[in-house]
């Protein structure tokens, strides 16, 4: 069979590996879940806005960094235990709408790419403090996710922060709000965030159970308690009280009567009582029951 040399498409490995697929979808269902939370906690700062998760890329380092804004304004985040490093940045210009609109003002000042001032730069941590909260809050591991706030970045575009030849994933969100919209990046190292899914979130395999050929010998093995009945008999509380020792107790089986062997309290057996040698007997003329585990063994009790 020839191949169309026209069909086949060259594959370039200077492409970074992409999520794999399973770390991929456990990482987009937890951010959908911390958007729709995080909108909820800026709604209870008077914010009315909306965030979704709009898509997640795979980047090499150089190429992720520049499609960070410039003028931007980020923070650092460590996440999980080893406390990994992470950027969470937007533009200037649209932090500083929110920031007016969270401090009561009726419009932002027009300087889009003129840095923050200090108080805006309050405002923005507060709202990443609280996308951060709603972020490990909504974590799908047995216990919320560490992610602690580090210091202010001015120029995302140009930081060091991450090692040379790192593969980061790019988080895109949309944040919308009176029919404006901007855009809020999370920048995380790839193989940082695959194996902390893997370790947290993923549930182990159940181990795999071989059915032994040595089942039935084994069954056919085990002992059970054969209880053979002699009689009954009922007993008011005044008569019980008053037996002693050499009173003879009257059964309800006359001498010609089978006797039941019980298993489990379940009838299996009627036979007549013996003895042989120096030991009491019973010889078995019904099965009640005809399990084949316990009609061959068990008849010669």
């Amino acid at each position: 069979m020839k191949s169309n040399p026209d069909s086949v498409e060259a594959y370039d490995f200077r492409i970074p590996r992409r999520l794999l697929a399973t770390s991929r979808q456990t990482l987009e269902r937890w951010l959908i879940v911390g958007c729709t939370q995080t909108a909820e906690r800026w709604r209870h700062l008077n914010l009315d806005v909306s965030l979704s998760h709009v898509e997640t890329r795979t980047l090499s380092l150089d190429i992720a960094l520049k499609s960070l804004a410039d003028p931007g304004w980020g923070m650092q985040a460590a996440v999980g235990v080893r406390s990994f490093p992470t950027i969470m940045a937007s533009q200037p210009g649209w932090l500083r709408v929110l920031a007016s609109r969270l401090l009561g003002e009726d419009q932002a000042s027009d300087q889009t790419h003129a840095p923050l001032t200090a108080i805006e730069e309050s405002m923005a941590e507060l709202l990443f403090q609280e996308l951060t909260t709603a972020l490990s809050e909504a974590w799908p591991g047995a216990e919320p996710l560490d992610i602690r706030l580090g210091e202010a970045i001015r120029r995302p575009q140009r930081t060091r922060l991450f090692a040379p030849r790192t593969t980061l994933t790019v988080v895109t969100f949309q944040i919308e709000s009176d029919g404006h919209s901007g855009n809020l990046v999370w920048v995380l190292p790839q193989s940082e965030i695959e194996d902390l899914i893997e370790i947290e979130c993923t549930l182990p395999d159940a181990p795999r159970v071989t059915p032994n050929s040595d089942i039935p010998w084994f069954v056919r093995g085990m002992t059970v308690p054969l209880t053979v009945e002699l009689g009954r008999l009922t007993l008011s509380m005044t008569e019980l009280t008053s037996l002693q020792t050499g009173d003879v107790i009257v059964l309800d089986q006359s001498p010609s009567s089978l006797l039941m062997a019980r298993i489990g309290g379940a009838m299996k057996f009627r036979g007549r009582p013996g003895h042989m040698g120096n030991r009491r007997c019973l010889e078995i003329e019904q099965v009640l029951n005809n399990n084949p585990l316990l009609s061959s063994d068990m008849s010669h009790v």
